[in-house]
């Protein structure tokens, strides 16, 4: 269902997974934007019920496609008699612009404003790996654990729809797949954001991959090593037990434990086409 990915040497995919638009109509527009919207015989639009609570949107739309939906307001309750004039889309373009329809209503609506800013949007990196192989170091952020089992959890880290925000699970479970797939989530903040490697660099988390072949000799490790490594290895969590030991017990059992290759290496050059993406084919630069 994929509209758009890139792909780097070790088959992850890059791809955009949600977006965040603000707009703002211009004076002359309102009334098209109106009527385009409430078209009678465009029976995928589904209005909401009117809202007049303050600091909200007053109306509210869903736009259903083949594959996804996109949710669109506009008439915000501000202070301002311009504010009646700005509204917001929030859409997946994987699921929605494989429809002619939706790439349509986005340039309509495109050339109907005087401001169409993205706010956020979140960054996908597919990993053809199980999820118990993939494991996230935990930071400062604020860190969650959603867990069915062990196999089927989902980790995040910092705060929701904010850039920063990290989301990794199996996709395979998920989406019900028949082949192995982590997925992780970044939600990032504007274009221009990207523009300096070590800013967007700095969002992503660190991941290290578990080794499940044991390339390396045990035999190598005194007893009380050994047994470390293989408890390690046998538990749900062998990060947790594993960032417990000392530094010098670290870097000692390291290689009994994870992969020579245990950090996971970010594509910059994949971050850059899915931009590119966005101000091409939805933003319309």
């Amino acid at each position: 269902m994929y509209y758009f990915f890139t792909q780097n040497k070790l088959l992850h995919n890059y791809s955009i997974d949600n977006i965040r638009i603000n707009f703002e109509l211009k004076h002359d527009s309102l009334i098209n934007f109106q009527t385009y919207f409430s078209n009678i015989n465009r029976i995928d639009i589904i209005q909401y019920p009117l809202c007049f609570s303050d600091f909200k949107y007053k109306c509210l739309f869903r736009i259903n496609y083949e594959h996804g939906s996109l949710s669109l307001g506009y008439c915000f309750n501000g202070v301002s008699s311009d504010d009646k004039l700005k509204g917001f889309l929030d859409f997946n373009p994987n699921k929605c612009m494989d429809s002619n329809q939706c790439i349509d209503d986005l340039k309509y609506l495109r050339s109907l404003c005087c401001v169409f800013d993205l706010v956020r949007w979140d960054l996908a990196i597919d990993i053809p790996l199980d999820r118990s192989n993939v494991h996230l170091v935990k930071d400062r952020r604020k860190y969650e654990l959603h867990e069915h089992s062990y196999n089927d959890r989902t980790e995040y880290l910092g705060v929701r729809n904010t850039p920063g925000r990290v989301k990794l699970y199996n996709k395979t479970v998920e989406s019900k797949l028949d082949y192995l797939l982590t997925r992780l989530e970044v939600t990032i903040g504007s274009i221009d954001y990207v523009k300096k490697k070590n800013d967007i660099l700095r969002l992503l988390p660190e991941l290290l991959i578990i080794d499940t072949q044991q390339t390396l000799c045990l035999d190598d490790l005194k007893d009380t090593d050994k047994v470390l490594v293989q408890l390690i290895n046998s538990c749900d969590y062998p990060m947790y037990y594993f960032k417990q030991l000392g530094r010098v017990k670290r870097e000692k059992l390291m290689p009994y434990i994870f992969d020579k290759n245990i950090k996971l290496e970010y594509d910059y050059e994949c971050i850059i086409k899915c931009c590119d993406f966005i101000k091409e084919n939805i933003l319309f630069y």
